[in-house]
Parts: structure tokens; C-alpha cells; sequence
């Protein structure tokens, strides 16, 4: 039987969040499609792509004042998109 996760290896991919494992990860290319949405496959986005989403997420949450250490409530639908956040 294998030991829970918090007992396994201590792979940076388990101390990060998706996003930023994901996104810091440089070792593929960065303009294949990473994100795809299920039911509309035509919505899909690069690593590339996925980055300038989220700085722009980013300068957004700037310009209305959020500091580090802030919280944020997204109430959200099931989206590609949301994966951002």
C-alpha cells in the first residue's frame, strides 16, 4: 500500500500550485495547446497564452487596489478559464 501524498516524495510538483508548476515549467513547447475545454475543444489555450491571461488577471486585481496577502471570493462557473484564478 502506498503512503498518503503528504508522506510522499518531496517533488516541487506537490508543493506548488497547478498554475505555477505549471507555467514554470519551460521544458515543452510553449505554444501547444495545454488547456482544453471539454465541451468546446475550440477553447483552448498555449502555456503562452495561459501567462498573458494571468497577468492580465494580475493588473486587474492591481488596479483595484489588491495588495499581497488580500483575499479574493470568485464565485465562478465550471470553466477553462477558471483555472487561472
Amino acid at each position: 500500500m502506498s503512503p498518503p501524498l503528504s508522506q510522499g516524495p518531496k517533488d516541487s510538483m506537490f508543493n506548488t500550485d497547478i498554475i505555477s508548476w505549471t507555467l514554470g515549467n519551460r521544458d515543452y513547447d510553449q505554444d501547444k495547446k495545454i488547456y482544453i475545454d471539454a465541451d468546446a475543444p475550440e477553447r483552448s489555450f498555449s502555456a503562452s497564452e495561459a501567462r498573458t491571461i494571468v497577468r492580465k488577471f494580475i493588473a486587474g486585481f492591481q488596479a483595484k487596489g489588491l495588495q499581497p496577502g488580500d483575499c479574493v471570493c470568485v464565485y465562478a462557473f465550471n470553466d477553462v478559464c477558471v483555472l487561472y484564478l
